[in-house]
This record gives structure tokens, sequence and C-alpha cells, in this order.
């Protein structure tokens, strides 16, 4: 009974712990825990990003597919609208490995979604 008793009471101090330790942060003071982060004037590996407005027009590179999802498969594409058709692709592509993506000034849109985050490649 006494072991019971004294794992009861550690757990009890952890969760006591564990919320004052939590209690004291703010949202703003959080970091996202990434695989990969997205540098700077980069694309998350996830979402659709209006052109101008979320991201500048230019070439990206990824390094492929994210390790989060069992699939080796980066999925990406240059969108006229953010309307879902399938019309509005108007390039995409799938990969597992590194692909490099021109994105246009005349893009409305970029999607990307299991790839690691995209850089920016810069140009001489």
């Amino acid at each position: 009974m006494f072991p019971v008793i004294v794992a009861f009471s550690v757990a009890i101090t952890l969760l006591v712990i564990l919320s004052a330790l939590t209690a004291s942060c703010s949202p703003q003071d959080t970091v996202p825990v990434t695989a990969d982060s997205t540098p700077p004037g980069g694309i998350p590996g996830d979402g659709t990003f209006v052109v101008g407005t979320d991201i500048r027009p230019g070439k990206y590179r990824t390094p492929g597919a994210a390790d989060y999802f069992d699939t080796d498969n980066c999925y990406w594409a240059r969108l006229t609208d953010t309307s879902g058709d399938l019309a509005a692709v108007t390039a995409s592509g799938n990969t597992g490995g590194p692909v490099t993506v021109t994105i246009l000034p005349t893009d409305h849109a970029f999607e990307t979604s299991g790839c690691r985050p995209w850089a920016p490649v810069k140009t001489p």
C-alpha cells in the first residue's frame, strides 16, 4: 500500500509543477515545435499561400517530403485562385525528393502539402 501512496503523491506533485510552469506562459511565449524550421522568406510545408500577401513570387526549393507523414509524398501546386477547383491548378507535382518551383507574379496562390519548408533560391 505504501508504494502506491508514494507513487500517487509523486504524480500529484508533478502535475502541480507542470500546471505552475504552463500557467506562467502566454501564447506569445510558446514556440511551435517542428521537424524543420521555415527559413526567413520561406514557405511552411503545408498550406495555401496567396502570392503578394503571404508569400513573394520567386524561386523556392524544398528538400522533399516531410518526415511526419508515412508516405514519401510532397505535393505542390501553383494556382489561379483558391476555389479548390482542378481548373485553378496551372502547375503541380508530387515528389519524395528535392524540388524547385518558380512562383510567378501572375500566380494567385501556392499550395503545398506534406513537404518540408520551402526556402527562397537566390538568383545571381
